[in-house]
C-alpha cells in the first residue's frame, strides 16, 4: 500500500505513512532533538567522545542560534571541538563557518601529523618524441 502523503510513492509496512515520510514529520516537528541526535551519532561514528546532553545542546543552539544557519554550504554553521583532542563538551564546542572550520582541521592535522611547510613541484612536460607510437 503506498504511503498517504501526497506526491510520495514510498510503500509503507504498517500505518499511514512511510519510514521516510515519518523521519521527515518528526525532524520538522522537533528540529533541535532530531540534529541532537545526528551529532551525536555522527560523533560516535567517528570515535569522538560526546559528552553533550540534550539540555546542554539546546541551550547552546538558543544562545548561538546555530540551528538558523546550520547547513552543508561554506557560509553554514558546524560544531566545532576548540580543542581536537577532546571531545564534544559544553566548554569545548563553538559555533563555526564552515569554511573556517575546513581551514582550522587542515592546519591542526598538518600541525600533529606532517610537514606544515609543503610545495607542490611542478614537473617539465615530458619529451614524446623518442616514442615510436
Amino acid at each position: 500500500m503506498k504511503c498517504a502523503t501526497p506526491h510520495c510513492r514510498n510503500q509503507q509496512k504498517k500505518g499511514r505513512f512511510c519510514c521516510k515520510c515519518v523521519s521527515r514529520k518528526y525532524r520538522a516537528k522537533n528540529p533541535v532533538r532530531a540534529s541532537y541526535h545526528n551529532h551525536k551519532s555522527n560523533a560516535k561514528r567517528r570515535n569522538i567522545p560526546c559528552d553533550l546532553t540534550f539540555e546542554q545542546f539546546s541551550e547552546f543552539c538558543i544562545k548561538t542560534d546555530y540551528l538558523n544557519g546550520c547547513g552543508r554550504g561554506a557560509d553554514s554553521y558546524h560544531i566545532d571541538r576548540i580543542d581536537e583532542s577532546k571531545g564534544y563538551t559544553i566548554d569545548n564546542i563553538q559555533k563555526i563557518k564552515n569554511s573556517e572550520n575546513i581551514k582550522k582541521s587542515i592546519i591542526y592535522r598538518m600541525t600533529r601529523k606532517g610537514p606544515v611547510d609543503f610545495k607542490v613541484i611542478k614537473h617539465d612536460e615530458p619529451d614524446f618524441s623518442s616514442v615510436p607510437f
